[in-house]
């Protein structure tokens, strides 16, 4: 079963992405910066991957999956769950 995650880093800021239940850290394509119209695409194939350890971290009584090498704070965190609709951790699929 998929559960949400909250990615910090990378590019991210917050960004929910869904992955297996239960992981310990998580394997996400590093954002690319906004584009301008001067800018050019990377190519996909150079696009570069990263993988991020996991932790759980609580916001108002509720747990989330937060993937990051930052310390986000607990508002930080708040308003990531606010902004994206992120679904916590259900008590039945807590390891």
């Amino acid at each position: 079963m998929n559960q949400d995650y909250l990615i910090f880093g990378a590019g991210y800021h917050g960004e929910v992405k869904s992955f297996e239940a239960g992981q310990v850290e998580v394997e996400v394509e590093i954002k690319a910066p906004e584009e301008t119209e001067s800018s050019t695409s990377p190519n996909r194939a150079e696009l570069q991957r990263y993988v991020l350890p996991v932790t759980v971290i609580a916001v108002d009584g509720k747990r989330y999956n937060v993937a990051t090498e930052e310390n986000p704070s607990e508002d930080e965190v708040k308003q990531a769950v606010e902004r994206w609709q992120a679904q916590p951790i259900q008590a039945d699929e807590l390891l």
